[in-house]
């Protein structure tokens, strides 16, 4: 008997249990993401939430600690949960995107969830996301050339910078070159 006002079977947003494959939305705490998928949603949507805690923090006062805590924490956070979908992905549990917190470690997690293939078909953690639309592929395309861009220009930027420093150095009086050994420093 089917009856209209009974309560549906699965929560509202979550895939049907017999799909293969599913469309995972951006701003979903739940779900499996690709590898371009965890590129593009984990630049946008911490960059996004960084933009929103900015904007709270001009509310709050100037020598506020807590406006600097929600400035760190809020797209720290975001970035997690981009990082625990990603790793559903990958069949492992969100307790491991707590190594973004861990220096060093940190870096090792991100070339992992960036690198390492999912899970092809359904896992404990739901299907496998469908295939990437063109606009995550040209958003993935268009932040890897700006992140190579921003390399070059940091570079070239560091060298022109370091260039300035030693002119300055010179400019007072002083040897760039030299370095005075310890044994004359009295």
């Amino acid at each position: 008997m089917d009856n209209p006002y009974t309560a549906p079977h699965n929560p509202i947003g979550a895939p049907a249990s017999d799909a293969g494959t599913y469309q995972p939305p951006m701003l979903a705490m739940r779900g499996r993401i690709g590898r371009m998928r965890y590129l593009v949603y984990g630049t946008v949507v911490p960059m996004l939430a960084l933009l929103a805690a900015l904007g709270l923090f001009m509310l709050l006062p100037s020598d506020s600690p807590i406006g600097f805590l929600i400035i760190m924490a809020t797209p720290l956070s975001v970035a997690m949960l981009v990082a625990q979908r990603r790793l559903y992905d990958l069949g492992r549990a969100a307790g491991w995107s707590t190594l973004l917190l861990v220096p060093v470690l940190n870096i090792g997690l991100a070339i992992y969830l960036l690198f390492a293939p999912g899970d092809s078909g359904r896992n404990r953690f739901g299907p496998a996301p469908e295939p990437n639309p063109a606009e995550v592929v040209m958003s993935a395309w268009a932040l890897m050339l700006a992140y190579a861009l921003c390399a070059v220009i940091g570079l070239s930027t560091h060298e022109q910078f370091e260039a300035t420093i030693k002119a300055a150095v010179e400019h007072a009086g002083y040897a760039v070159d030299a370095v005075p050994p310890l044994d004359d420093a009295d």
